[in-house]
């Protein structure tokens, strides 16, 4: 959701700033499939069967340009495991299968 609301323009400053230059170079992502329910829709309309579908709270490497904004985004990614915030994890992961035609 978080990635939803800000700009490409904010992921490279930002890759930038913890990676310097060399981790500057992100390739421009377009973002059409980047929900549970899109995945589920896409996946329903091409014939496909959503055998598992998964999100992770994982994006706390982005903070490693200090000691306290690692540690609040690790506590931050910890919180979003324990609880339901399945909409504000940024890392989403799933299997689809196109069944076999008879």
């Amino acid at each position: 959701m978080l990635s939803s609301v800000t700009s490409q323009g904010f992921h490279v400053a930002l890759r930038r700033l913890v990676w310097g230059p060399e981790g500057a170079d992100n390739a421009p992502t377009f973002y059409r499939i980047n929900t549970v329910k899109a995945i589920k829709a896409a996946a329903e309309r091409n014939g496909f069967v959503c055998e598992y579908l998964d999100s992770y709270s994982s994006a706390y490497a982005y903070f490693r340009m200090s000691r306290a904004t690692f540690f609040i985004a690790c506590v931050a990614n910890k919180i979003m495991s324990l609880w339901s915030f399945r909409a504000m994890r940024l890392t989403l992961l799933c299997v689809l299968r196109k069944p076999a035609s008879e």
